[in-house]
């Protein structure tokens, strides 16, 4: 068994494909490789979080981007509510 993820071969032969630029792609594959080390109550919280999240794309109101600065205090809420189911 090969001890390395499909991401892993696809960041390193495309890693263009991860990002805009280097950081980015860098980012982003380092965030693939540290949730493939969660459990799963806590994958449930993090993509919980992640819904709160406005993305770059605009959404229903016809708002842009902000990052994670409106979900910012949903996430303590989202990680503890994990934790007691």
């Amino acid at each position: 068994m090969l001890s390395i993820s499909p991401e892993e071969i696809l960041f390193t032969v495309a890693p263009h494909l991860w990002g805009e630029d280097q950081v980015e792609a860098e980012t982003r594959m380092a965030i693939v490789e540290k949730l493939a080390n969660f459990d799963g109550l806590t994958l449930q919280a993090i993509l919980r979080f992640l819904h709160h999240l406005k993305t770059k794309e605009t959404d229903e109101g016809g708002n842009g981007y902000d990052g994670a600065a409106p979900a910012a205090p949903l996430f303590t809420s989202v990680v503890h509510g994990a934790k007691r189911e």
